[in-house]
Formats: C-alpha cells, structure tokens, sequence
C-alpha cells in the first residue's frame, strides 16, 4: 500500500499514458469495423478526460459514465449519504492500476483491485437510463472479471440479462481476475456470469482454474456442459499455439470442437493480445462468419498485436492484420511456416474481411461509390452511392472478391445497433524501475 500510495502521488506527464485493458478490446474492435461504445466508471479527473478523448478518437461512439454525480445539495437520500467521505471520493476517481515493469521487461502489477474491499464503487445500486439504453442496443455486451472488483453482482446481472432479453449475446472473459474468485461471494458472482454469457474466453490456465481440467478442449467441453449455461461458444485462447473453440448445438446440445494453430511472428509485447483476439471473435460470431476462418482472424489479430509493444493504441491496425495474412497467403507458395496449417481459402476469406473493413473505412471518409463486394454491409446489395460508375478494372476485381468470398455470410451494416459495448472503467499507470519513467493505461468493460 506504501508504494501505491506513492505512485498515486499526483498525474504525470501525459505523454507517459496510455490506456489498455478492456480500452484494448474496444479499440481492436474499432479498427476491425465494428460500432462499439463503453459504459462504465470514468472520474472526473484528467484520467477520466484523457480517456474520453482517446476512445473518441479511436471511434468509440460512447463512455457512458455511470457514478451519480455529487454536489454541494446533495440530500441525505443521495448515493453518496450512506458512504464514507474515501467511498465517495472514489466515485469521483479514475481507477488507476500501476504496471511495473523491471529491467528484462516483465511486468507486475499494483492497483486498489488488489486490495480492496470489493466491490470499489459503492453508491452504484443500478445503471443509469442512457447506461441501459445502450446495453438494450447492443449485439453484443462484453464483461471481464474486474467489473466485480467494481461493481455489485446485481448491477452487471442486470445488464446482461436485460441484453438477452433484447436479443444481445454476452461475451465474458475472467481473465486474471478469476484467481481471486474461487470462493464465498466472488465465486458467486463468476459462476453467475459464466451460466448467462453466450461466450466464454479464457486462457488455458484461466480454464483449468476455473474447471479444475487441465486440457484446453476438456475445459471447454465443462464450461459447456454446466447446468443451467445458457453458453453456446468456449474459447480456450492458447497464445502462440493459438486457440481452442468449443461450440454446443442449441437443438440437441452436441459438442463440437474446433481447434486453430497460431501464426508464427517476432513477438515484441504480449500485452493486449487477448483483447485483440477477443474483438475478432464477436466479429465472427455477431456475423455467423465459419469457425474456422472466425479463429483464423482472431488469432491473426492477437499476433499482430505481440509484433507491437504496449496496448492501447498500441493495438494492431486492420493494415497489420492483413498485411499479416498476407504474408502467411504467400509463405504457402515457398512453403515457409509463417501458420502451421491455415487452408489458402480461410486464409484469402479473412483477408477480403479486413479489406472489406478498410475499404468501409475510407469510403465513409470520403464518399464514393460502394463496390458489390462491400455492399453486403448494407440493407441493399444492388444501390449505387453518389451516382459514381466503378471503373472496368474495379468491376473485375470486386466480381473475383465475390466469387472467392461467395460462401461467406453478409457483414454487419450501418444500423442503429451497436456491434459491441463495454460496462465499467479504470486506469492504470506504468512505473519502469529500468526507465525511472511512467505510464499510464485505461481499462473499459463491456456490459
């Protein structure tokens, strides 16, 4: 506590902050098109400031902050008179959690999560309206295990009930934190998201913690077996060996298992990965894209996040992701072991994704006419935008995209619905004892 407290001094230069966490998740999934918004804890500090404006740049089309908001009237009926005056102040506070990093690079970790009492932010009995509202709008709501250092069970229940009852799936990933869930009320709150999420992520220490099974594909195939789990997808994340899927048929509750190798890069930060990893699979699961090529994206964006160093805005770019997958496409041609044994069709259907959602980019940018390839991502495949002809050349290549992305479901389209939202924020800063510098990084969940 001594060196927290040290640490939490007072802010430090910003060009020494950077935001991570479930920040990383939203801004992958940003980058890969989907619509993204993030309810949560924000203070009202700079931290809190800092954080709004990079997920504002960065596309995030929300931080819907959930704290009551204090001031001088507050009556004796408010959130904040039953609480003690370091209980109100910390709903006024970004969360801050403190990376140290030592000389060979390894990190550790010093926050409040690690002390408690949990949850942190007392005074938060419910999400406010426009909180819901957004959480109702979702396809897709995403939690992570530190929401329950947060937030009471009840709270973020609530939420992922009220997003199924709307149609949404919850994504829940534990994460680190499932190591301090194992029993009395935690162990509550984890069982109960984990029987309501339609997804579960977990590394494959995390599932053997959570399952007391040791193999990735056993754990997956306990996680969906659990009575009363409402969970149709498990994903064993397995770093560079790449991952596991496990998936349970609705009708007649077979088991299927997918297993996906890893794509082999120069690793230069792990941080961030499995967030990254985690955007691709709601892009695949929110657009019934195969299991297969769902994985192959996936683990191409977590391994295009390892070749960066940091999180944040660190996280690997769509041009890294298919300039990535390119490289792999090619390696089949001289036969080099970029990916153990991805086929060349999932390998050109990923690619024509992350094209597609570049293409989508710079055509919102800069209205032009919409090529047949992108325009599964609108409601109608055969308009033409801004009364633009596509040149000779551009027809042939879109009429080859298609052919070779014909089996391929339609992409998401520019709807009223958000593709995926987040519930709870906090901040860490970083202290390297190697550069006596610091920095700083934000955590924003899904809900």
């Amino acid at each position: 506590m001594q060196m927290l407290d040290e640490l939490n001094a007072g802010p430090l230069d910003e060009t020494s902050w950077e935001v991570g966490g479930n920040c990383n998740f939203l801004i992958a999934a940003a980058r890969m098109g989907l619509r993204t918004a993030s309810v949560g804890h924000a203070g009202c500090d700079v931290y809190g400031d800092f954080m709004a404006k990079i997920l504002h740049d960065e596309g995030i089309e929300a931080l819907e902050r959930i704290a009551p908001q204090a001031s001088a009237s507050d009556s004796a009926d408010s959130a904040y008179s039953s609480l003690t005056p370091e209980e109100a102040a910390l709903l006024q506070q970004t969360l801050i959690c403190f990376v140290l990093v030592d000389p060979l690079g390894r990190h550790a970790f010093c926050s409040l999560y690690d002390f408690g009492p949990w949850p942190l932010l007392r005074g938060i009995n419910h999400l406010p309206k426009r909180a819901m509202e957004l959480v109702e709008n979702a396809r897709t709501v995403f939690v992570n295990g530190f929401i329950f250092d947060e937030l009471r069970l009840d709270v973020v229940q609530e939420a992922c009930q009220v997003a199924m009852q709307k149609g949404g799936a919850v994504f829940f990933d534990p994460g680190p934190r499932c190591f301090t869930m194992m029993e009395g009320s935690r162990r509550e709150a984890l069982d109960t998201i984990l029987n309501l999420s339609t997804v579960v992520l977990l590394t494959e220490e995390e599932a053997s913690v959570v399952t007391g099974q040791q193999k990735a594909e056993a754990a997956a195939r306990s996680l969906l077996s659990r009575t009363g789990a409402s969970t149709s997808w498990c994903v064993v994340k397995q770093g560079a060996h790449g991952a596991t899927l496990a998936s349970k048929d609705a009708a007649t509750g077979a088991i299927t298992v997918h297993q996906s190798p890893g794509f082999k890069v120069a690793v230069q930060d792990t941080v961030g990965c499995g967030d990254s990893f985690a955007s691709a699979v709601v892009l695949g699961y929110n657009n019934n894209l195969p299991i297969p090529l769902t994985l192959a994206l996936a683990n191409a964006v977590g391994a295009a996040t390892a070749m960066g160093r940091g999180a944040g805005r660190s996280v690997a770019k769509a041009e890294q992701v298919r300039a990535l997958l390119l490289r792999c496409l090619d390696s089949l041609q001289h036969e080099q072991r970029v990916s153990q044994a991805y086929p060349e069709v999932v390998l050109r259907q990923a690619i024509n994704i992350v094209q597609a959602q570049l293409d989508l980019a710079k055509l919102t940018a800069a209205p032009a006419w919409w090529p047949r390839s992108m325009t599964r991502a609108w409601s109608n495949p055969t308009e033409q935008h801004d009364g633009l002809v596509p040149s000779p050349e551009l027809t042939k290549q879109t009429e080859q995209e298609d052919k070779e992305t014909a089996c391929l479901p339609p992409l998401p389209g520019q709807t009223n619905e958000l593709s995926s939202m987040v519930l709870s924020c906090s901040m860490f800063r970083t202290w390297s004892k190697q550069t006596e510098q610091h920095g700083c990084a934000h955590h924003v969940h899904k809900a």
